[in-house]
């Protein structure tokens, strides 16, 4: 639907933003890599997103990395939020890669057996619905050939959470200190407003049942 198309004040104010060339994963991280990685049992849904606090991916990364000998990272906000636009490619969707959510992402109404409202969230509607997150690379991907960054999993990002500034900016990483990380993308279980290429939010450390991760790499 294009209902959730509301944007935040603090998606603003729009400023310019130039990035250096970086890499972007084409899903989030799976339960299969992060099983292959840190170790796991095996399960029924190894193809989905992997779900964790930021900690719990950090320790991923810095092992990710001691085995591959790479500088895998968390992507930084812009980072996200340009490669989810469709970078140069970018055809001004709302979501990333649509203007209609349910084209390319899992959310709330969407991602249940049966198709529900957005006008009222309520836990226990998703649960009996049975919400939860899909096989990655499901949805259709974006301009860029880019999958669920907009539902399925919230993806953690290197930032701390804080206002923008209206001034031009080269390779920006947010603010110094903070209390909680930028996360983007929206979830299974979230509205399609959380799902546009703008929104963002800050989310405390210790989240983790909506939250995964894209990884990056300079």
């Amino acid at each position: 639907t294009m209902s959730g198309t509301k944007i935040d004040d603090h998606e603003f104010p729009v400023h310019k933003v130039k990035l250096d060339t970086y890499y972007l994963a084409e899903t989030e991280v799976t339960k299969e890599l992060y099983n292959a990685v840190m170790g796991g049992e095996n399960s029924s849904d190894l193809y989905h997103p992997e779900y964790g606090e930021w900690d719990y991916f950090d320790k991923f990364i810095r092992k990710l990395n001691e085995l591959t000998g790479r500088k895998f990272r968390f992507p930084t906000e812009a980072e996200w939020e340009f490669a989810a636009r469709g970078g140069n490619k970018s055809k001004g969707y709302i979501y990333p890669g649509s203007n209609y959510c349910v084209t390319v992402g899992w959310y709330y109404c969407n991602s249940g057996e049966g198709y529900l409202a957005e006008s009222n969230w309520n836990w226990w509607t998703m649960k009996g619905n049975k919400c939860d997150t899909h096989v990655v690379a499901t949805a259709m991907p974006n301009e860029l050939g880019f999958y669920d960054m907009g539902g399925n999993i919230y993806e953690w990002c290197a930032d701390w959470y804080g206002p923008y500034s209206a001034e031009d900016q080269v390779n920006p990483k947010g603010p110094e200190t903070g209390t909680s990380r930028v996360c983007r993308g929206g979830s299974y279980a979230h509205f399609s407003v959380e799902s546009r290429c703008s929104h963002r939010r800050g989310s405390p450390l210790n989240e983790r049942v909506y939250w995964g991760l894209r990884l990056a790499m300079d």
